[in-house]
């Protein structure tokens, strides 16, 4: 619960400096994921466990709430790459970025 407050509150201040440090950015993406993933989580178990039926788009949240989870992770993983200035150390380091997205669509890639 307080990673989910902290983590766009610390983004929204780095970008109210520096607005063109991605780390910032970085930041509100990455609570504005864990807000939707875990509001669509609770709504979903209260409407398809806790009481069935009783409110519209159960399922559309509980996938939602799927599809947004590995968007923190993912952003962990840039703010690390982007650390402490918001660029890449070096060009080198672009095949990693690719890569994360890349392992990112392929775990979303699931067909039924």
């Amino acid at each position: 619960m307080l990673v989910n407050i902290g983590v766009p509150i610390l983004g929204i201040v780095i970008v109210n400096k520096r607005p063109r440090n991605a780390i910032g950015w970085i930041f509100i993406v990455a609570g504005a994921a864990l807000a939707l993933a875990g509001f669509g989580q609770a709504y979903a178990l209260h409407v398809l466990v806790a009481e069935p039926a009783t409110l519209p788009a159960g399922r559309a949240l509980a996938w939602l709430s799927n599809v947004l989870w590995p968007i923190p992770i993912i952003c962990l993983t840039l703010l690390f790459l982007l650390f402490p200035t918001g660029h890449l150390p070096s060009p080198r380091w672009r095949p990693v970025v690719w890569l994360v997205g890349v392992i990112y669509v392929a775990a979303h890639d699931r067909r039924p």
